[in-house]
Formats: C-alpha cells, structure tokens, sequence
C-alpha cells in the first residue's frame, strides 16, 4: 500500500510542472473581445504559439494587457494539452472590454445615444453554409454584449436561401443562487423539403439554466 501511494505522488508531481519550469505554448485562445481583434490581444500580451513559456511570461503578459489600458479586467487560464509530459499548454485570455466612454456620447444627440451604446457594444458574423438537398444558406448573425447588464448576450441570427431562419437569443449570468446562468431563445424558420417538394416552417421557443461546476486542484 505504502508502495503504491509513493509511486502515485510520484506520477502526480511529474504531471505538475515546477515553478518557473519552461513549457510550451501550443494554442492561445481569446474571449470576451468585441471591439478589439483577436490579433492585437494578442500583439500586446506579446505570446506566439510555439514559444516557450513560464508562470512569470504569463503574468507578464498579464500585467501588458492590464497596461494597455484597452480592459475593464483581464485573465489568463493555463491548460494543459495532455496528460503525458509533453510540456504543451494552452493559454485562454479573458478580457472585459471598457463600455462606450460617456465623454463619447456628450456629442451625441440624446435621443441617439442609446443606439451608439449598442452599435459599439455589437459584433457581426457572417453566415454561409451548405447542406445537401437545401442548397446554400446566407446570411449573419448581430451580437450585442452587456445589453441586459454585465456578461450578457443577445444574438440576432438572420438566414435567407436554404433556411429561412429570424431568431432573438439570450444569455446572462447570475450572480446569486444555486444556478450562474440564464439561457433562452425564440426562432422561427422555414425551408423546402426537396423530396416532398413543401415547405416546413417551425417555431422554437427555449429555455436553459446551467451552474458551473467547481473542483478542488
């Protein structure tokens, strides 16, 4: 027993790397961005996959961003790519982008204002897929950060061709209770079936609650 339980503690501590061991960084992911590009998160914290990297590179990188003055917060979370000593890891930066500065708007006629809050809180993605028998599918989705308070989202997905689809989905996190967040969305959408040769409509209406599960390292 003693045996075995050495040998474990062995393998753990090979598994962790030690203080100010160098590793690698084999991916970096970004999130929480709207307004600034993946490419200069990355540009200002200074990190390249491939490179080497330690516990004191990603506070520093850390530090660079929080520097910047371009962010409310920022995080880095480091994750392992495997579970052999490979030494490949995998940052992701969270950034929470500053609101739309007051002294902004003060030019800004009053009954306009809060369509430049929500155009400078927005992202566009543009849709384009295609599936057998339906054809093409086009069009975008609107996101809209912080509209309904802190970390949350509303999307607006609008398709045309293939699947005609106009749809509201929202996300917002919860501070307090036994859940941290709040998911819902109402749809609409019609596509021709291409053996019946008819069109199919349908209408979704969802909900979702969801809690994050916490463990110890």
């Amino acid at each position: 027993m003693r045996a075995a339980t050495l040998a474990l503690v062995a393998l753990i501590g090979a598994a962790i790397p030690a203080a100010g061991q160098v590793e690698t960084l084999a991916d970096v992911r970004v999130h929480g961005n709207y307004s600034t590009p993946d490419a200069d998160v990355l540009r200002i914290a200074g990190l390249a996959v491939g490179q080497p990297i330690t516990a004191t590179d990603i506070e520093a990188s850390r530090k660079r961003l929080d520097a910047s003055g371009r962010f409310e917060e920022v995080e880095i979370r480091k994750r392992s790519r495997s579970l052999d000593e490979s030494g490949e890891v995998a940052l992701i930066i969270i950034v929470r982008e500053h609101p739309v500065p007051d002294a902004a708007l003060q030019e800004t006629p009053a009954a306009l204002r809060p369509f430049k809050r929500l155009w400078a809180s927005g992202m566009f993605l543009p849709v384009l897929n295609f599936t057998d028998g339906y054809g093409f599918t086009y069009g975008a989705r609107f996101t809209f950060v912080d509209l309904l308070g802190h970390g949350s989202r509303v999307s607006v997905p609008l398709t045309w061709g293939g699947t005609r689809r106009a749809a509201a989905e929202v996300e917002r996190p919860i501070s307090r209770g036994p859940i941290d967040r709040l998911t819902g969305s109402v749809s609409i959408w019609q596509r021709t079936n291409p053996f019946y040769e008819q069109d199919e409509d349908r209408q979704e209406v969802t909900a979702g609650v969801s809690r994050a599960r916490v463990t110890s390292a």
